[in-house]
This record gives C-alpha cells, structure tokens and sequence, in this order.
C-alpha cells in the first residue's frame, strides 16, 4: 500500500502511528529498513531468523514475512530501482522464490510474505507510471490510497491525543495481535461470488493507456482489499 499525497499531508505520520501499533501488536515479525537492497532482503529472508510457522488444519506450515514501513517510495528504491521493482513484482503472491549469487549461492525462500506501506507524492507516481519504470506488474500489484487537499483537517499548533484516541488504539492493538492468531482459507459468501462475478464481467476499460496494465488485474486489487477488510471485522 502506498498514501499518496502532496508534501506536508502528514503521510509519513500516518506511516508512522501504523507502523509503531504493528511493532507492539507484532513484535516477532521483523521489519525491513528504511532503505535496502534486494539482495539483502533475500539474504534475510531466506535466513533462519525470517522463519516462522503457522497452524493449517493442525499442520505446520513454514512461512517468512518481513515488512516494510517507507518514508518516500523514491527513496526505498533508490540503490538498484530496476533490480529492486523486478523483484518485488516476482516475488509477489508466490509460494516459493529462489534467487541464486556467486556469493552467496543458492537462496530458497518458502511462501514469502512482504508487506509495504509507503509515502509517495502524486507527482512522482504519474512521472514513474508514465515513463513506465514502475508501470507493468508492480504498479498492478500496489494499492494507492490518494490523499486530496480536502481531506486536511485544520491545524493544531500541539496535538495531543485525547483519552477516546488512545481508547481506539488500544483497540487496533488487541485487534491486531487477534489477527496475528488467524490462520485458514478465505472462502466466497455466495452473495461475494455474485457481486464479483457480475462487477468483474462488467468492468469498463480504462481511457487512458497508461491505466491498461493496471485494469487487467484490478480484480486482484479489490479481492486483497476484501480479505483486508473481513480480518477488520471483529469477527
């Protein structure tokens, strides 16, 4: 997920209250830096400390999450942006990604799990989707979640949460280590399955070319953004 937002929309705020609620609801699952290579990111992950289990049908099952919580989009992709979008796109939504160096050979990693939240401006975005460096399979694969000038609120010289803020965070927390326990598979209600079948059936195309890539896979995006929004739910 990327916010999107003109400089001085307090994106990276945001960013930052996300990611210290993760780093106490989830403290064993390890978080990237700020700026890092791919080849680093795949040496960690394919490492012992990135490994963790979780419970399928009373099996064990390996898996290796790492996230991610970037100030500039710009600047996490900074030391190789070619090498570091190839890779991010391939290793997405697979069940194994296996990268081989002369240093550090043969590096396996099962069910990899990155998850990104990242700050960016529009401008860069739209420069970035049309001279194509990040269109293709890596824009299809990032939600964008665009701030206006309108959703600002007023300005406050000293904010300081009030007692019904630090209430609501307490309760992303618990919700969060609750969320942390769940493990299965996601399965269509039978209203889901109509709605989606007729929505997908249905769906225009775009106006404008640079958008193509993304429609083709849009109902990937709207099915992430579903299962999101059910372990929301308070059940």
């Amino acid at each position: 997920v990327t916010l999107v937002g003109k400089q001085g929309t307090r994106k990276s705020t945001a960013k930052d209250i996300a990611k210290d609620m993760f780093s106490e609801a989830c403290p064993d699952i390890p978080i990237g830096a700020a700026t890092q290579s791919r080849e680093d990111i795949v040496k960690f992950m394919s490492s012992e400390h990135c490994l963790r289990a979780m419970n399928i049908n009373g099996e064990p099952i390996e898996y290796r999450p790492m996230c991610f919580f970037v100030n500039e989009l710009k600047n996490w992709l900074s030391i190789n942006p070619g090498a570091m979008i190839e890779f991010l796109t391939d290793i997405y939504d697979r069940k194994y990604f296996d990268a081989s160096t002369i240093k550090h050979g043969m590096q396996k990693i099962l069910h990899p799990c990155i998850n990104i939240l990242a700050c960016e401006t529009p401008e860069w975005i739209i420069d970035k989707l049309k001279s194509k460096i990040i269109s293709g399979g890596f824009a299809r694969r990032m939600i964008y979640v665009y701030i206006t000038d309108e959703e600002q609120t007023k300005r406050i010289a000293f904010p300081r949460p009030t007692a019904e803020m630090e209430l609501a965070r307490q309760r992303c927390v618990k919700h969060l280590q609750k969320v942390a326990t769940i493990s299965g598979e996601f399965t269509w209600s039978p209203e889901g399955h109509k709605f989606f079948e007729d929505w997908y059936n249905n769906m225009g195309k775009p106006e404008d070319e640079v958008m193509a890539g993304y429609y083709r896979s849009k109902h990937d995006q709207l099915i992430k953004v579903a299962m999101c929004l059910a372990l929301a739910e308070d059940e």
